[in-house]
C-alpha cells in the first residue's frame, strides 16, 4: 500500500513478514481510478519498521517519461478536487 507518491518516487507500506533485503525493486502499480498501470524500477532509500508495517521510501531509477507525466497529471488532478484543499468551501 502506498500513501505517498511523487514523480520521483513513492513510500510503500507492507506487513513486517513481507520484508526483503534487496535495495533494488521493480514496481507495477495502478493509479487509483484511472486504469493506468505504471512500471518503474527503483532503489530503496529509506526504511522504517514498527510493530505491524515495514515502510520503504523508494526513488525511481528507471521510469518512462510517459509514466512520469501520468503520475504528474494524476497528482495535479488530485490537488484540484474540492476535498483535497482543507481551506476550500463547498
Amino acid at each position: 500500500m502506498s500513501l505517498n507518491l511523487s514523480t520521483e518516487g513513492m513510500y510503500l507500506y507492507r506487513f513486517v513478514g513481507m520484508s526483503s533485503s534487496s535495495k533494488r525493486v521493480v514496481l507495477e502499480f495502478e493509479l487509483p481510478g484511472t486504469g493506468e498501470v505504471i512500471w518503474a524500477q527503483g532503489e530503496v532509500c529509506h526504511e522504517a519498521v514498527d510493530t505491524y508495517f515495514h515502510g520503504s521510501g523508494i526513488r525511481f531509477t528507471t521510469i518512462a517519461e510517459a509514466h512520469r507525466r501520468l503520475i504528474r497529471d494524476y497528482l495535479v488532478a488530485q490537488q484540484t478536487l474540492p476535498d483535497a484543499d482543507p481551506t476550500a468551501r463547498a
